[in-house]
């Protein structure tokens, strides 16, 4: 008899995929395949979780009929819940698959933004999206860039490489995108409940809690204010994005408003809504349809092209391929050396 083949042993799969590998034919019974796309070709990612400690019961709250109607819910998509049967022995170890839809991280150098109103739209729904926890007593407590994200559908059309976002689906091809702002809206999304809870009038709570570590009145012991917490988060958030693009100034004034170290002087997250909506009030059509870039790249490119004399290119790969900055490298280059040598000769025939 033919001894049976380890997969991970002959280095087929790694132990994480053995285990996906396991759970097919339960999947498949759902009607979910591993590698090709579910039936109706939408791309979804199963996340493997424990009941109780990932809060799925509050996560379904927020995906109910009820909560949906709202437009300002963005609390991610819970498509299906998955509950495996138990074991042998009767045993369940209070694991569930969640299926959700595949999201692109918000700030990526795979997809940067490209206009103010694409920065405004995000953390008009980002804050908007917090607000409406907030109005059902509900504080998310990790309210950080990493967990909030966005649908790609109509920005990446080819979809994207789950492991590896700079490739489409075959790990190979680049992905090629388009502006947020040229597309029909973006939905922006807030993921990863496993800290949010109910916090009615006006609860307390204690503890360390998200990505954000410096918030100055989280404590393990003294309770503080868990929707104040959120909304530091989210101004931190305004922070990286200040931070790491140009042109974004105008965002100052929130950000230090929903950063202030005393909680009881930030606003709430309505009232920074309130507040960046009177900001944006202000800007033109045209500071809205002002491009950005990122400032970390922004010196060279703008000096090569301002030398050539270009507009800036219309392809949005360019940041990312290195041929094409190499070709826009020479001919600067070359234009240079023709400036430098009119200049010799203009001397020399003085």
């Amino acid at each position: 008899m033919a001894k049976k083949k380890d997969p991970i042993a002959e280095g087929l799969h790694t132990s994480a995929e053995a285990y996906w590998a396991a759970q097919q034919s339960l999947l498949a019974d759902h009607g979910y395949q591993l590698r090709p796309r579910v039936e109706d070709g939408g791309r979804v990612v199963i996340k493997r979780v424990t009941l109780e400690l990932d809060n799925v019961p509050l996560l379904q709250h927020l995906n109910s009929p009820e909560m949906r109607k709202d437009p300002r819910n963005n609390a991610v998509p819970l498509l299906d819940v998955i509950i495996p049967p138990t074991s042998n022995e009767g045993k369940s170890d209070h694991t569930v698959f969640l299926v959700m839809p595949m999201l692109f991280p918000l700030m990526s150098w795979h997809l940067p933004f490209r206009h103010v109103k694409e920065i405004v739209d995000v953390f008009e729904q980002v804050i908007q999206g917090v607000a409406f926890l907030h109005e059902h007593n509900i504080a998310h407590r990790d309210a950080c860039n990493l967990n909030f994200m966005m649908d790609p559908t109509d920005v990446i059309p080819s979809s994207f490489h789950h492991g590896d976002n700079y490739y489409q689906p075959d790990g190979k091809t680049r992905i090629e995108f388009k502006d947020r702002c040229s597309v029909s809206r973006v939905k922006y999304y807030i993921i990863d409940f496993e800290f949010a809870n109910y916090f009615p009038n006006n609860k307390l709570c204690v503890g360390l809690y998200g990505q954000q570590k410096d918030v100055p009145e989280m404590s393990r012991t003294v309770p503080y204010d868990p929707f104040k917490l959120d909304v530091f988060q989210v101004g931190k958030l305004i922070e990286k994005f200040i931070k790491k693009y140009e042109g974004l100034d105008f965002l100052q004034p929130l950000f230090e408003a929903m950063t202030r170290q005393d909680p009881k002087t930030r606003p709430t997250a309505a009232e920074a809504l309130d507040q960046l909506r009177q900001t944006v009030s202000s800007l033109t059509d045209s500071d809205m349809s002002s491009e950005i870039w990122m400032k970390d790249m922004t010196p060279g490119l703008h000096r090569l092209q301002t030398l050539n004399g270009t507009p800036r290119p219309s392809s949005r790969r360019l940041l990312f391929d290195g041929s094409k900055c190499r070709q826009l490298l020479s001919q600067s280059i070359s234009l240079v050396r023709q400036k430098i040598q009119y200049r010799i000769s203009s001397f020399s025939t003085v």
